[in-house]
């Protein structure tokens, strides 16, 4: 893990690297899961996850810092809905403060972390029991037991935990997108263009799309019921 830095000035749009845009699709997906609710994040949001990415910041850092800012919000039985990443900036910060902390501690990165992963991966088994039938849960299910069981878990790695996560998330919209059908697909297709419109979104602005893309994962998400496959994104998980 590399110690905290500086972030760097922010570049434009769109994503200068793929690492950059497989960061913020996690940190986009995993926020939209937890607000309950479609949202295509902003070009704002999107400097700023990249600020993040250039400070070496994890995304699963990221991703645990928005899922408890969303946690202590319920708890206070906060109505107003979160529409920006934004909102969960200070509360990442000061987690990658502890961890800069930590890391001035002399804590060595590759100890193992203590951690009890065994209701994360119960809570994943039950996030699939909704999953459009039309889609074959039962591979993505012996994927997440061979997980659970293998040396990552056993070592604590959640970064390559969750980067297997992600490509099973991968492997989960893919297949979503091939059962589509042709009314669907264009269906879908009618929406995206429509939700470009409403936002002001030219199809020839640098980041259409980056926003295309987020707006065609959502709907997959919603149209199959997936749910985003994540060690963190569960709002359940503690």
């Amino acid at each position: 893990m590399r110690r905290p830095t500086e972030p760097a000035a922010d570049a434009g749009l769109p994503f200068e690297s793929s690492d950059d845009h497989l960061y913020f699709q996690t940190i986009e997906d995993a926020f939209i899961a937890l607000r309950g609710a479609p949202l295509t994040l902003s070009p704002a949001d999107w400097q700023l996850a990249r600020r993040w990415h250039r400070a070496g910041i994890p995304a699963a850092l990221v991703v645990r810092a928005v899922t408890e800012t969303f946690a202590k919000r319920r708890a206070r039985g906060a109505k107003t809905p979160v529409r920006s990443l934004r909102f969960c900036a200070s509360a990442v910060e000061a987690a990658w403060r502890d961890e800069a902390e930590r890391l001035a501690s002399g804590a060595r990165d590759d100890a193992p972390i203590a951690l009890d992963l065994t209701p994360r991966w119960h809570q994943l088994h039950r996030a699939l029991d909704g999953v459009d039938p039309r889609l074959d849960a039962a591979p993505l299910r012996r994927a997440l037991d061979q997980l659970a069981s293998g040396p990552a878990a056993a070592a604590g790695d959640l970064d390559a935990l969750e980067h297997a996560l992600q490509d099973l998330d991968a492997q989960l919209r893919a297949a979503a997108s091939e059962a589509l059908d042709d009314a669907e697909r264009a269906a879908m297709a009618n929406t995206i263009d429509r939700s470009l419109r409403d936002m002001g979104r030219s199809p020839h602005a640098p980041d259409a799309a980056d926003v295309r893309d987020a707006l065609a994962r959502q709907l997959l998400r919603e149209r199959f019921a997936l749910p985003v496959l994540s060690l963190y994104a569960l709002p359940d998980a503690d």
